[in-house]
């Protein structure tokens, strides 16, 4: 498996449906694979954002 840096992501911001979603799909591959599974949501950071939120 390939490894990605995550420096140029952030934590998503996603709906409650999508958390649901992503939960439902966690449950499904941990009863598959017969292990604990947990799903995180990245996104590309905008790197027009400066530290405070204000844009460049």
């Amino acid at each position: 498996m390939d490894k990605i840096s995550l420096e140029n992501y952030e934590l998503a911001t996603i709906t409650e449906d999508e958390i649901r979603k992503i939960n439902d799909l966690e449950q499904s591959i941990s009863s598959s694979l017969r292990k604990e599974i947990k799903l995180i949501a990245y996104q590309k950071k905008n790197l027009n954002i400066g530290k405070y939120g204000f844009k460049c």
